[in-house]
């Protein structure tokens, strides 16, 4: 099932390191809801894949903490926040 992913991956990307990565993380994505898949999982697995592609192409990258905003008016306070040598 790996390499068939692999090669569908690769066929949205268009590159393997990529592929790579994106297959492992709809695996990852499906072992989290294995007890829901049932008997068959390719399809899930392969929605899946198709799902994290387009939120990686849009850009929606999860992260762990949002990153901090400084307001437009607020340059002095971005220039304190900068650490110093």
């Amino acid at each position: 099932m790996r390499d068939r992913a692999e090669f569908t991956a690769y066929l949205l990307c268009r590159d393997w390191a990529q592929a790579e990565d994106l297959v492992q993380a709809a695996l990852v994505k499906a072992w989290r809801a294995w007890r829901r898949i049932g008997d068959d999982p390719d399809p899930y697995v392969y929605r899946i894949l198709v799902n994290t592609h387009t939120s990686w192409w849009r850009g929606e990258v999860p992260t762990s903490a949002p990153p901090e905003a400084t307001a437009a008016g607020d340059a002095m306070g971005a220039v304190n926040n900068r650490a110093l040598p």
